[in-house]
């Protein structure tokens, strides 16, 4: 009897570690959904005024073409101001981009600081090996230096000739 309540026990609990993965694994998959239609809709929202400006210039190219000719040169406000908006939002879409993973990823801004942190780490090392071989006390043994800064070797010995 205490043998079929503990298999039942375990499968209880491997169905709940099951539940449990199974529903992590939703919610990681709503998470990158969620980031996905968040940059689709920032890169619409961000290109549509280009679009609607290529369009303008598709439809009235040959209008364009004559005022030329005719040393007429003259776009329409709205077209000058929508220019620079549209230059402003791309340039926002591509920098936002990273910010959108940064906020909604855990995992890219886990492994973002982790590798930020990298150079820092490494010169913080050197800095510290460094301040460590002035407080050496026998400065001249050229092996000491050599094992402090990671590198044991011994010097080279110089043959008399």
């Amino acid at each position: 009897m205490k043998q079929r309540r503990t298999n039942s026990s375990l499968a209880n609990s491997n169905r709940n570690n099951n539940a449990t993965a199974t529903n992590n694994h939703e919610n990681e998959e709503n998470r990158q959904a969620l980031v996905l239609f968040f940059i689709v809709l920032l890169f619409l929202v961000c290109n549509v005024p280009r679009i609607v400006l290529n369009f303008y210039e598709m439809l009235t190219i040959n209008a364009f073409r004559e005022n030329v000719n005719n040393h007429c040169f003259q776009l329409p406000e709205w077209v000058i101001i929508t220019t620079s908006l549209s230059l402003l939002l791309m340039t926002i879409n591509s920098s936002i981009n990273f910010l959108i993973y940064c906020f909604l990823n855990h995992t890219f801004r886990t492994e973002f600081i982790r590798r930020a942190k990298l150079p820092f780490q490494c010169i913080l090392k050197l800095i510290d090996r460094t301040s460590n071989l002035g407080q050496r006390q026998d400065e001249s043994d050229p092996v000491t230096m050599n094992q402090e800064l990671g590198e044991i070797r011994k010097p080279r010995q110089v043959a008399d000739v």
